[in-house]
């Protein structure tokens, strides 16, 4: 090491991730090539090895020299075209010219399908001058393992070749080489001794540093364009080191790439013709690309687990504190996208996805909010909706694909589990759908209701009646108590609208059940200090249409069509492609009003994929030609790279910020969520009714009307009201014996708990007799510890 040429300014400068506004994404369609990467402003962005979970780059692009008195990079100074090479094929075609019209960059990016290597084949055309006038280099930001501020970097060695080359301590390394071999190269430390800072000021390297220790770095080479006449391929490798991601790098450069492009599409084509021909004959159609990213997004080590998307929302302004971005898997979006796999006629990759939710679920039944591939939660939230979906996904297969389903008792344990944690600890969620606040949720509601009696359903097939009959009064009961929990007839907005009432975004947990849960106050999250609390009558959002969407209430039901108004009195903006919608007025999940990044407080800006969810309601109404408007919003709500967003610009144009309106804002691109619901609502189209609404929600209390016999009570929902002409259902996780009256405790009663087979035990009190205003009180003594409770309870009689 004495000779060696170290590079000054350790550590560099802050490390920070990128642009979320993806233009493409891909992966190899196997499990021999364990490298993903992603596009944005014409260079690689993010690529991930060996992990879809674990970034290990922040970009790679070129910059471009005359040597004498011209700078130019490639990401900041070009304009940028961008196609797949062929429909639902990840690998892209870029075209990137430069502003002045100086040069040309034609790319095409792929991975090699046998190696952890991302290829970049380029040509190199001069628009004014000759090659000769020409500098290239490839400057590369390694973020090894998720993280850009501990990466040693240095000019190595591999059996003659020269590369440039990475690593860290998490055991990631990588390589870079060039089919022509590299004229000089260099690492340093970002900001200060990069290539980037030498060639904008003196136009060519006039320094030439060998190793870069622990820092945030950044590596570079120079094509020798004269050698190649302006047409070479960049290999870019990984590995558990340096040695065998540059073993990689050689091995795909000696091989021929013609070959090696043949066998990725070849894979991606084969697979694609597999898929259900719902293709739509017009220039946005977005059906291939869709189900192209469902698949780019899984993992090749934890079958069947599928991260919410390739990007970092707002990653230009974050940095190694924000390990996850949304690199992780949320087990809501991972069952809406096995219900898109599922549409698509892939029943063996949704059933990869049940396999995967199987193994990860939690000893108690639940899923974390959101976890690593492993099964590590990432945050601690638990969202009921998340606990209930997964058997949601198992009716939607028992209905679909029963074959690859197989044997319903294999699934059982599973669904039990999971109802058996609903069942427990519903109907209040500590965390709504949009993962901020506690309380009764329209959204969360429905998929419970659902799910409990998708799960009766399979505990009939499995021969447990006494569960599939409890399961069944639960959802009844939580179904009747919707309005009275979630609408809202209070304050002046529903008189303003001119509507009597509507549906909540969602409404405080109350312990004693009071008359109106939605005059109670809920926090708005990601709001500046002092705008975070409002009245729950006050905040509304399209939520409430999975009421609809899960069966629950007909499209027509006048509360539905009340609640319609509110939302798009509130909620609704006319964009350039058709209407969009708010997650909910606000919302500060978004951009600042000057386009500035979010970050912790901003201004919700409109999702696209809620264009879809409306979509879906249009379609139960009856509205086809409204429903395939809202689907032609959606499929006009990417930049042009056939990606959706999770959120568009709902303002005037701010260019310099790259917003404009209608288009991706700085949040996450692509959304694999998105991708699902629009593969689904095209599904729905064809076959004229809602793909994945479940039967059993519209038989029951659609067209039967099916009324609660019981009213319940349960320590973690101490309902003080019982309705009249009901029983009450004492509920508890633990046997017990009832003690109760109805007197005053002049005479009282004793009713032993019976086992619903899912973790609740409960007493049935007669009550459906009693008058209004009458007063029952009741107490326990607990059979396992041998001890009263100690305390009297009471509900009355409404």
């Amino acid at each position: 090491m004495a000779d060696t040429i170290f590079a000054p300014g350790w550590p560099g400068i802050p490390s920070r991730w990128t642009s979320s506004a993806k233009m493409g994404v891909g992966t190899a369609l196997n499990r021999s090539s364990r490298v993903w990467f992603t596009l944005s402003h014409g260079i690689l962005n993010e690529i991930y090895f060996p992990r879809v979970d674990m970034a290990c780059t922040r970009d790679l692009g070129l910059l471009v020299t005359n040597g004498k008195d011209y700078f130019s990079e490639e990401k900041r100074h070009c304009k940028f075209e961008v196609r797949a090479i062929e429909h639902g094929v990840p690998a892209f075609q870029l075209t990137n010219t430069e502003l002045s019209g100086r040069y040309r960059i034609e790319k095409e990016v792929l991975t090699d399908p046998f190696r952890n290597v991302v290829l970049q084949k380029i040509r190199f055309v001069p628009l004014i001058g000759d090659l000769s006038d020409y500098h290239v280099y490839a400057l590369l930001a390694p973020h090894l393992g998720n993280i850009g501020s501990n990466n040693t970097g240095w000019v190595g060695d591999y059996k003659g070749m020269l590369m440039p080359m990475a690593e860290s301590p998490m055991g990631v390394a990588l390589a870079m080489a060039c089919s022509a071999p590299w004229k000089t190269m260099s690492v340093g430390f970002a900001g200060y001794s990069d290539a980037w800072q030498d060639l904008s000021r003196h136009f060519q390297l006039t320094q030439l540093y060998q190793r870069a220790e622990n820092g945030n770095v950044a590596l570079t080479g120079e094509v020798d364009l004269q050698g190649c006449n302006g047409e070479f391929v960049i290999a870019l490798g990984f590995g558990g080191i340096w040695a065998e991601a540059a073993e990689q790098v050689k091995a795909t450069l000696i091989d021929d790439y013609g070959a090696l492009q043949h066998e990725y599409v070849n894979q991606w084509r084969g697979w694609q013709k597999m898929l259900l021909p719902l293709d739509r004959p017009v220039d946005q159609d977005l059906y291939r690309a869709s189900t192209a990213m469902l698949r780019v997004h899984e993992s090749k080590d934890f079958l069947g687990g599928v991260i919410a998307s390739l990007s970092i929302p707002w990653g230009f302004n974050k940095g190694d504190e924000d390990l996850g971005g949304y690199h992780l898997v949320w087990p809501r979006d991972l069952v809406e996208t096995a219900g898109g796999f599922l549409a698509a006629g892939a029943h063996g990759d949704a059933m990869r996805v049940l396999r995967y939710l199987e193994t990860t679920q939690e000893a108690d039944g639940h899923w974390p909010q959101n976890m690593w591939l492993d099964g590590r939660p990432y945050w601690s939230g638990l969202q009921m909706d998340e606990a209930a979906f997964p058997v949601l996904l198992v009716d939607l297969l028992r209905r679909y694909a029963p074959s690859a389903l197989g044997d319903l008792k294999r699934w059982w344990p599973m669904v039990k589990s999971a109802i058996g944690f609903v069942a427990r600890n519903g109907p209040v969620t500590q965390q709504d759908r949009w993962e901020e606040d506690a309380g009764y949720s329209p959204f969360t509601l429905a998929v419970e209701v659902a799910g409990l009696l998708a799960a009766a359903d399979l505990a009939d097939a499995m021969h447990e009646p006494m569960t599939a009959s409890y399961l069944r009064d639960l959802a009844d009961t939580w179904n009747e108590n919707i309005e009275r929990w979630t609408y809202s007839t209070d304050g002046g907005l529903a008189q303003q609208i001119g509507v009597d009432g509507y549906y909540v975004r969602i409404a405080p947990p109350e312990d004693d059940c009071a008359a109106s849960p939605t005059q109670g106050f809920v926090p708005i999250k990601n709001r500046p200090p002092g705008e975070g609390l409002e009245q729950a009558s006050h905040v509304v959002s399209p939520d409430a249409l999975a009421l609809v969407r899960f069966g629950l209430r007909g499209p027509d039901d006048p509360r539905i069509l009340n609640t319609i108004k509110v939302i798009d009195a509130l909620l609704k903006v006319k964009l350039p492609q058709g209407p969009c919608w708010y997650r909910y007025n606000d919302d500060g999940y978004g951009e600042h009003a000057d386009g500035s990044p979010f970050d912790g407080t901003g201004i919700g800006r409109l999702w696209p994929l809620l264009a879809g969810e409306r979509a879906n309601y249009e379609l139960a109404a009856g509205n086809i030609s409204a429903a395939q408007e809202l689907l032609s919003s959606v499929e006009h709500s990417t930049n042009g790279s056939r990606l959706l967003p999770e959120q568009v610009w709902d303002a005037p144009d701010i260019p310099e910020r790259e917003l404009f309106f209608g288009k991706p804002s700085g949040s996450a691109c692509p959304l694999v969520w998105a991708h699902s619901e629009y593969i689904k609502l095209v599904r729905s189209l064809k076959d004229g009714k809602i793909f994945d609404q479940a039967p059993q929600t519209v038989k029951r209390y659609c067209v039967e009307k099916r009324q609660a016999v019981y009213g319940s009570w349960r320590f973690n929902n101490k309902c003080r009201i019982l309705p009249q002409r009901k029983d009450l259902r004492i509920e508890l996780l633990a046997p017990a014996t009832v003690h109760w009256s109805v007197d005053g405790w002049q005479t009282a009663h004793d009713t032993g708990t019976q086992d619903s087979g899912v973790g609740i035990y409960f007493a049935d009190i007669p009550a459906r007799s009693l008058e209004a205003g009458r007063e029952l009180l009741f107490t326990f003594y607990w059979n396992q510890s041998r001890q009263w409770e100690g305390t009297n309870f009471s509900v009355i009689v409404s």
